[in-house]
């Protein structure tokens, strides 16, 4: 809805990270907004949990269309972290992917487990318990 003549108008949203971290967290609302998916399925009378997967690479998905238009990345230096966490770059701002939260349940309710990786390798951590993941 335009503001000034208070008619609905063509529009576009657009997500900008106006500084790089050298973590950064996204949570699926940003994903989805970026992938044009939603969170939730809403009807008339009820709200429901979108189990639409949102897809992205492990390595080096790169954040740099996502930054404030015109800047400058040439000459940025190399940054890595033991699990490469950023890499930036000639243009490219790229992040590796080391941990996901993940909720299983509905909207009302669930559970939450988180699977993180480190030097040995990916693991799922569940309340008390720990496992390794296999490729």
């Amino acid at each position: 809805m335009c503001e000034r003549c208070c008619r609905r108008t063509e529009s576009t949203k657009r997500l900008t990270i106006q500084r790089f971290p050298r973590v950064i967290v996204l949570p699926r609302k940003t994903l989805t907004q970026w992938s044009d998916l939603n969170r939730f399925a809403m009807s008339r009378y009820s709200i429901s949990k979108s189990t639409v997967s949102v897809s992205f690479p492990l390595t080096r998905l790169d954040l740099g269309p996502y930054g404030p238009p015109g800047i400058d990345r040439e000459g940025l230096r190399l940054c890595h972290m033991v699990t490469d966490v950023i890499t930036r770059c000639r243009g490219s701002v790229l992040y590796n992917l080391y941990a996901v939260c993940n909720h299983s349940g509905t909207v009302n309710m669930g559970h939450y487990t988180a699977c993180c990786v480190d030097q040995s390798g990916w693991h799922c951590y569940n309340d008390a318990s720990t496992q390794d993941m296999v490729s």
